[in-house]
């Protein structure tokens, strides 16, 4: 396939291991779960680097009719591509229909201008004001819920839908993957913006027995752990949100560290997803008895150090 100019985040090493005591289990024995590796998922390209590119892109409409049906039936669906990273991603349309992901060039015109992203294109394809448009960042491609058949007119479902990340082990031989530890969910034309009663999240991981348990369900994004990057229009279109899934989860584990192996966006209108970024997790064992400071004693030292840096950096502009 392909490949173009741009920025993508491979998996890398977080650099010292940062280990988290599990509260409630002796200091000699306990069972932690330290961060070994940090993914950055933007869409940009797949678990190999091969470019990823979508319906509404100047280079999809560019190809020929036989190599656009090849894109078609090969290229436009989104789910299986990062199954390397040991994540798989499925859709639940709220209108029942259709439960298909894609990507939109949020870079371009198309069927859902109010996606659209990227100060220069703001003000070139939408006729922003420099001040309405001072801010917003090139998101690139974003992943959305379709609403229509045509695959080359990407269209976010009004209605909107949940958007699932399941996370696994890629690795067969990691015997001690646990799960993983979330970081920031980048989310781009939130309609209920300031109020952000469209975007729900929830969050689940496994048992000691392998049987899944809900962390939270369907928490309403709020200030708490959700910051406006870009304020867009009035009504929210173009609007850039960042949520710190690590603040939201270890506000609910508290000293009780788990590994999340699902997490949901439930959005109830339309809109799209920008990135996400989370840390792989495993299991580790306490080295041996040590002091711990009170008042932690009594449920484990714990070490935070999720990296929830931004979602996407600046791409290089097109040739």
């Amino acid at each position: 396939m392909q490949q173009r100019a741009m920025k993508w985040s491979a998996p890398v090493l977080t650099g010292a291991a940062l280990t988290f005591l599990i509260g409630g289990a002796s200091p000699a024995s306990a069972i932690g779960l330290v961060s070994t590796q940090t993914y950055t998922l933007d869409f940009e390209a797949d678990a190999a680097g091969n470019s990823l590119y979508a319906g509404n892109s100047d280079y999809v409409q560019g190809l020929s009719r036989n190599a656009r049906n090849a894109w078609r039936a090969d290229d436009a669906v989104i789910g299986d591509q990062w199954l390397d990273w040991g994540v798989r991603l499925s859709a639940d349309s709220h209108k029942g229909s259709r439960d298909t992901l894609l990507l939109y060039d949020s870079s371009e015109r198309g069927q859902d201008n109010d996606l659209m992203t990227g100060e220069a294109n703001l003000r070139s394809q939408q006729g922003f004001s420099a001040s309405l448009a001072a801010g917003s960042s090139n998101e690139r491609n974003l992943l959305i819920i379709q609403e229509g058949s045509d695959f080359l007119k990407p269209d976010d479902d009004a209605k909107g839908g949940i958007i699932s990340f399941d996370f696994f082990n890629p690795n067969s031989s990691n015997t001690n993957y646990a799960g993983v530890g979330l970081g920031t969910l980048r989310f781009v034309d939130i309609d209920t913006n300031p109020g952000l009663d469209d975007v729900k999240f929830s969050a689940f991981y496994r048992d000691q027995d392998g049987n899944e348990k809900s962390l939270f369900e369907n928490v309403v994004g709020s200030s708490a752990f959700a910051s406006r990057f870009y304020a867009g229009k009035s009504n929210g279109d173009n609007s850039i949100w960042d949520f710190d899934l690590a603040a939201l989860q270890g506000q609910f584990e508290g000293s009780n560290k788990v590994a999340i192996s699902r997490l949901e966006v439930n959005n109830t209108g339309s809109g799209a997803i920008a990135s996400l970024v989370w840390n792989q997790l495993q299991t580790v064992e306490d080295d041996g008895p040590r002091d711990i400071p009170e008042p932690t004693a009594a449920a484990g030292l714990v070490v935070l150090g999720l990296c929830a840096a931004g979602a996407k950096a600046t791409r290089r502009a097109r040739a």
